[in-house]
């Protein structure tokens, strides 16, 4: 009799498994129990492995960085484009600078937007070249007529360059490089006129600078006195 109530009732043990469990099978059904709980625990853990978007990380949609890339690709900073798409250019710039400590995912966002601007450029000097030939009328064969409709100009396209990528398109001459070279010019040609005993052409040479707009100091365009010229 003892034994037939024994197989009715099953006592429980203090950690939720049955008395006369093995500990394997009470650890399987506390895995299960806890799986049930937490359903997107395992699979995070089993995701562990695999890399993570910038949209999964920063909680931002997949749109908004479709967005940033369209407004890169079309010529904007990328600062710009982010407000544009709705991301703040500071958050933007931090991202920046994680994507340039090789961190992921600002790593790869960084790259995806390099080669936004890199097709914009490649766009825009496509352009120039093509804008920089003459444009000639043809005939319905395909020849030139030997008219010419337009001079070839790649000004707008240079200059959009040069605005965009400074560093790569602008001329590097600078004004006070300029400067510094107009000075040692004219240190020499009052050097050998003055030891010419061509003092008062020193002066006009001079003073036709100041009245061009040169910005010679007027004291500069008075001569200075020849110790071998007589008086007049």
């Amino acid at each position: 009799m003892s034994s037939a109530n024994s197989g009715d009732h099953v006592k429980k043990g203090e950690g939720g498994g049955q008395v006369g469990e093995t500990p394997s099978a009470q650890k399987g059904a506390a895995g299960q129990a806890s799986e049930t709980a937490e359903p997107g625990k395992s699979s995070r853990a089993r995701a562990r492995g695999a890399k993570l978007t910038i949209e999964e990380v920063e909680q931002v949609s997949a749109e908004s960085i479709e967005q940033l890339m369209v407004g890169v690709g079309a010529g904007m900073h990328p600062e710009r484009a982010a407000l544009r798409a709705g991301i703040d250019a500071d958050r933007y710039l931090d991202w920046k600078r994680l994507g340039e400590r090789g961190k992921e995912p600002y790593a790869s966002l960084l790259r995806r937007v390099r080669r936004a601007e890199a097709t914009f450029e490649g766009s825009l000097l496509a352009e120039a070249i093509k804008g920089a030939r003459d444009l000639h009328e043809v005939d319905a064969q395909g020849k030139r007529t030997g008219k010419l409709l337009r001079r070839g100009d790649a000004r707008l396209f240079v200059t959009i360059l040069e605005r965009r990528f400074p560093k790569l398109w602008r001329p590097t001459v600078e004004v006070g490089i300029i400067d510094k070279a107009r000075e040692k010019m004219l240190d020499v040609v009052e050097r050998v006129l003055l030891g010419a005993g061509q003092g008062e052409l020193l002066a006009d040479v001079l003073h036709e600078l100041e009245r061009d707009g040169d910005g010679t100091p007027p004291a500069l365009a008075e001569p200075a006195e020849d110790p071998g010229a007589g008086p007049h």
